[in-house]
């Protein structure tokens, strides 16, 4: 982007993506194609104005209905979409709150290019994770937390950042003002958590290659169990096919087992 794009704190903008209050139509302040769209440029739209974290994660989250079947008022999640903007850093020029934004509207493109077999807990679990997976970053790496012994590291041995970002996210979900916990019950709250736990601790790229074999395994133990699927439907096709043909099913039909 040419320098013009980047304010004096170092950020898109000196603002790293902070947007105004979110109003009664967030999407009329959306330039562009909409955050639903692999077209979406989130720096294009932020640099027409009026658009940050907030009104892309509003947007995408009413485009899905799923704050509303949960029962979470429009304005208590308002106010947790900007306290979730808060906790990403003005000083930091690529963990900000527009790199949440844009990792939430491609998570939301990935997703519905899938068949929609996701309940309402994983696709609520799914764009908390994607929107508070850097939150609260910094500008230092993991290597650089533990090569210094910083606090944070003495706290959390393996994947630091991770886990203090993870750390913030159930902070603000349960936040007693504007979180959302209270509109899940024990069990929806559990299983949130540890959907959102998985999910933010697969962002450490020292687990990537171990992610990605384990994806590649996955991929071909599913192909072989599809393709004995196919092949037993097959024989069982032929066998009720040849059951018809001689009009019985005990055999040759001479009585004889």
């Amino acid at each position: 982007r040419p320098d013009a794009w980047w304010g004096a704190r170092g950020t898109f903008g000196g603002s790293a993506g902070m947007s105004g209050p979110v109003g009664d139509s967030p999407a009329s302040v959306i330039a562009g194609p909409p955050p639903q769209s692999w077209e979406f440029d989130v720096l294009a739209a932020a640099e027409a104005g009026g658009c940050g974290l907030r009104e892309v994660a509003w947007e995408i989250f009413q485009s899905t209905g799923v704050t509303e079947r949960f029962g979470v008022p429009d304005e208590r999640f308002k106010a947790f979409l900007g306290r979730m903007e808060l906790l990403y850093s003005v000083e930091n020029p690529y963990h900000c709150a527009l790199h949440a934004a844009d990792v939430l509207a491609a998570t939301h493109c990935l997703r519905m290019g899938l068949p929609d077999v996701f309940d309402d807990v994983e696709v609520l679990a799914l764009y908390i994770g994607a929107l508070g997976h850097d939150a609260g970053h910094f500008r230092l790496n993991n290597a650089f937390l533990k090569n210094s012994k910083h606090t944070l590291f003495r706290k959390y041995p393996d994947s630091v950042l991770e886990n203090f970002h993870l750390g913030l996210v159930f902070e603000l979900v349960e936040d007693p003002e504007v979180g959302i916990a209270e509109h899940l019950d024990p069990a929806q709250l559990a299983r949130f958590k540890e959907l959102v736990t998985h999910l933010i601790l697969a962002t450490d790229m020292s687990k990537h290659r171990i992610l990605v074999d384990r994806f590649k395994d996955w991929m071909t133990r599913s192909k072989e169990e599809h393709a004995q699927r196919r092949r037993d439907a097959m024989l069982h096709d032929t066998i009720g096919s040849n059951v018809t043909g001689t009009g019985t099913s005990d055999g040759d039909g001479d009585g004889d087992a």
